[in-house]
């Protein structure tokens, strides 16, 4: 019975009046569905229904009266009789509700169809959101199933028994096989708590009723205790020194109070926590092992969903500080409820607002103390099956000096309405099993050496493969590791892997190159040992995460021929001016140097030197001379349209940007996503998801039912504008792995941002002189000494003075303006910045340069002679570390 979510859900029963004799039936149950006894209620509504009567408001109380007491199978029925009566003023709510009670029944397919309808109609809802991103997640749960013997313990009855909580040698639970009055709501006694001594596993000795000081005439459960057994804190009715309160609606609220041990061995000096309020509830406390916070469920102002997960400090004297709400990575628009944390800091909580298999689920987030101590990423993981059904699991608890576990449920083969089970909790050690072979033959390797990493880079173990080819270490479940095997003769290979989280087997296969490359005197190791870019941060030179793994080849290299010599060459493409790129090279090589020199290669052996872009290795020209093509006597009167040459049909790499296409996926939100990945196969799927979960990235994924290919997203926006700058920012610089832009376009994409921008809105082909607002664009050629490319220009001026003074008074407004002469025309041209890309320039006029000039500006195209037209690869190519050696 889970008296927290009958209370709360007064907030979303609705009514309306009617005007016929069966809806003034219907009236006169109001009172009982007002105030939560649905079993009566439900009694009178089926008797209406029987003679035949059909109504949205009917269907509404009658579908809700099963829903919230449980009876998922009688819920499904009535809400599908709801969803025949078509109301399109329907709140979207009851799809979840239904698409919840068919889960229920395990009728998971058609329950997908109406969470899909939900999410239509709430996109903004987490819940909804959660299901499009991952609509194969009942299959990632039942993967994750785990060998665990659940124990009904024998002292469950008939009634609702649930709750455990082991107290030394006691188990403390709330039940409600009592006499004495019955709570409307289920026909049921009171909630009160009892103790039973363990005997052993799952047997207990007669239970008893728990302290008369704890227990009143109302409800009482989920007890918690401090480490020190000074403090008891439960929930109970709004009832208090013999006084029964209600809300503004009528409703008998939840509290926590607190209880305190009395030198007599007994608990007394009940108080009301300082937060509990009249006009909400607070509910089901569990206490950290350390006594220092407790965690507890509440509906408080700024709850987010139905009920959430909150935290407050706890103080030495026992006093409490502020709740705290614990976001919404734990909490949903759904019900988040019972949190236990356990002696390790993993948070577990129930929820019917994470992806799940029925009503209530139980889920976890391991490490979540120190996780949210250190503002890192939380995860959050369904436990599976054993532990969740398709019915209600809740109340997840361990007992903290052993290695056993309770949780609650209403599944088939119960004794009552809940039971409490009991569960040896399962040791997590999943084994790594490490084959080292040769690549291309499949041949093993002895003698190998491995090393393991921890996902910082610090080094765990070290261990040499004496005349064997296969390795065993035992790890610990949901961390990130980096393995690393060498020999001599080989060129070294690692591999980055994620542990799951139960204890399973996990084979890695090491495959190692053979090292037949002679190496002689002007030969380029970047080339031999497939080192690729040395990638740098943005105007920075220290060496990132992502080059260091790089230049550990070259590192073991020069360590195992310590004679050789090399030149660091650092090249870059020809953006930018000559003087500057030249510094830039300069600097990259020295860093790249330095770096090499920390790590134990004498300086002696080393010399960098910056080419910039004076050694292209093709014919990528960003200047030159540039001849007159069209003839124009007043530039700032004439304004020409160039077409939107983005083709979202096929893959670009123009402009720093790699587009995949456009594809329509059923079920996949239209829009523009910034893929890190697409996997066709699920063990390497969720490898790379834990990864970047650990990496601290907030990773989601679709699947494309076309392929059954997984698209693993990192971020999705409404335009495309947005996903460039996203993707050109590397998400904030956050993310440095390769990664390119998808659109989803299943005939619903939304169009408004498009025209609000000026373009077509058509087809992303489109030629912009349709768009609303067009842009001013001149193409010329033969403008002597000027870099290709496309400028904003913001003015043309035949008074060399006059542009002079202009660009003053652009400078003075933060703006960096310069200004090159056209000696054919004799006009001084100021722009205020120059791109390589149409696209780039085009957005920046658009934005008006993100909001910084509002008056007229337009876009020159200045096409050099001899100029190659290169995509970002080619230019790429240009960009490039040489490590040449110079002596053996």
């Amino acid at each position: 019975m889970k008296l927290f979510k009958n209370i709360f859900i007064v907030s979303l029963i609705l009514f309306t009046n009617g005007s016929f004799s069966q809806e003034k039936i219907i009236k006169s149950v109001e009172k009982d569905y007002d105030n939560f006894a649905y079993i009566k209620t439900t009694e009178v509504l089926l008797k209406v229904a029987e003679k035949g009567y059909r109504s949205v408001e009917l269907f509404k109380k009658l579908a809700n009266s099963y829903y919230f007491n449980n009876n998922l199978k009688e819920a499904a029925k009535w809400y599908g009789y709801l969803m025949r009566m078509k109301d399109p003023t329907l709140d979207p709510e009851y799809y979840f509700r239904y698409a919840q009670s068919l889960k229920g029944i395990e009728e998971y397919e058609e329950a997908n169809i109406w969470m899909a309808k939900f999410f239509k109609e709430k996109p903004e809802d987490s819940r909804g959101r959660a299901f499009v991103n991952n609509v194969e997640y009942l299959s990632d749960i039942i993967k994750d199933d785990q060998d665990i013997d659940l124990i009904n313990i024998n002292i469950n009855s008939e009634y609702s028994d649930f709750g455990g909580t082991q107290y030394k040698n006691q188990l403390v639970f709330a039940s409600t096989r009592g006499k004495g009055k019955r709570y409307n709501w289920n026909e049921q006694p009171f909630l009160d708590l009892y103790y039973a001594n363990k005997i052993d596993l799952g047997e207990y000795l007669e239970e008893k009723k728990y302290s008369k000081e704890v227990n009143s005439k109302f409800h009482e459960s989920s007890a918690a205790f401090t480490a020190d057994a000074k403090y008891m804190f439960f929930t109970r009715n709004n009832y208090y020194k013999k006084t029964y309160k209600e809300d503004s609606e009528g409703v008998n609220r939840l509290k926590i109070f607190k209880a305190s041990m009395l030198p007599n061995g007994e608990w007394g000096g009940i108080t009301s926590v300082h937060f509990n309020s009249d006009e909400y509830s607070v509910a089901h406390p569990s206490i950290n092992k350390a006594g220092t916070v407790m965690y507890f469920a509440s509906d408080m102002p700024g709850t987010i969903g139905l009920s959430d997960i909150f935290r407050v400090e706890i103080n030495s004297d026992g006093r409490l500080g502020v709740p705290e709400n614990l976001g919404n990575v734990i909490n949903t628009e759904g019900e988040e409820s019972f949190p236990f944390i356990n002696a390790k800091g993993d948070l577990f909580f129930a929820s019917n607002g994470h992806l799940g298999l029925g009503g209530l689920d139980i889920f976890v987030a391991r490490n979540f103390e120190d996780k949210y101590k250190n503002g890192d990423k939380i995860f959050i993981d369904n436990l599976g099956k054993p532990m969740n059904s398709s019915f209600e699991d809740f109340a997840y608890a361990e007992d903290q000096e052993s290695v056993e576990g309770y949780l609650s449920s209403n599944r088939d083969g119960g004794k009552g309405d809940d039971d409490i089970y009991a569960f040896l909790i399962p040791e997590c050690k999943p084994i790594l099993d490490g084959i080292v072979k040769e690549s291309g033959k499949n041949i093993a390797i002895v003698d190998s050496n491995i090393k393991l990493f921890d996902n910082k880079g610090n080094e765990i173990l070290t261990m040499k493969l004496e005349d064997v080819y296969r390795f065993v270490l035992e790890l610990e479940c949901n961390k990130e590791y980096l393995i690393r095997a060498d020999k001599k003769g080989y060129v070294g290979v690692e591999k980055r892997f994620t542990t799951p989280s139960s204890t399973n087997s996990l084979l890695i296969e090491l495959f190692l190159d053979k090292d037949e490359h002679l190496i002689s005197e002007g030969d380029d190791l970047a080339q031999i040992l497939d080192i690729p870019i040395i990638y740098f941060d943005f105007d920075k030179y220290n060496i990132r995460y992502d080059a260091q793994v790089e230049l550990q080849k070259l590192l073991n290299v020069l360590k195992e021929y310590p004679n050789m010599e090399i030149e660091i060459r650092s090249h870059t493409d020809c953006r930018g001016t000559v003087k500057y790129n030249k510094s830039l090279s300069n600097r990259r090589a020295q860093s790249t140097m330095q770096y090499l020199i920390e790590n134990g290669i004498a300086s002696n052996r080393l010399k960098a030197i910056g080419y910039g872009e004076s050694q292209p290795v093709n014919k990528c020209n960003c200047g030159g001379d540039i001849n007159i093509k069209t003839s124009i006597k007043d530039l700032a009167l004439v304004k020409l349209i160039e077409e939107d040459n983005i083709n979202f049909n096929k893959v670009i790499e123009a402009d720093s940007i790699k587009f995949y296409g456009t594809r329509e996926i059923a079920g996949t939100k239209s829009g523009y996503y910034i893929i890190g990945n697409v996997y066709s196969r699920n063990f390497y799927f969720k490898k790379f998801m834990q990864s970047l979960k650990e990496k601290g990235y907030s990773p989601e994924y679709f699947t494309n039912r076309n392929n059954n290919w997984k698209y693993v997203y990192l971020e999705y926006f409404d335009t495309w504008q947005e996903a460039v700058a996203s993707y050109k920012s590397k998400i904030d610089g956050n993310y440095q792995d390769e990664m390119w832009i998808l659109k989803v376009d299943n005939g619903d994409l939304r169009y408004d941002h498009l025209q609000a921008n000026g373009l077509s809105n058509k087809d992303d082909n489109s030629d912009a002189s349709n768009a609303k607002e067009k842009i001013t664009y001149h193409n010329f050629q033969d403008t002597q000494g000027v870099k290709s490319g496309y400028y904003l220009i913001a003015n043309v001026f035949k008074s060399k003075t006059n542009a002079i003074k202009f660009i003053e008074i652009l400078k003075q407004q933060g703006l960096a303006a310069d200004s090159f002469f056209n000696p054919t025309n004799n006009f001084t041209y100021v722009y205020i910045k120059r791109f390589d890309s149409f696209k780039s320039a085009k957005i920046a006029s658009q934005s008006k340069l993100e909001g910084t000039y509002n008056k007229e500006i337009w876009i020159l195209k200045i096409n050099g002679i001899g100029d190659v037209e290169c995509s970002e690869a080619e230019h790429q190519l240009n960009r490039r570390s040489e490590f040449i050696v110079t002596k053996m």
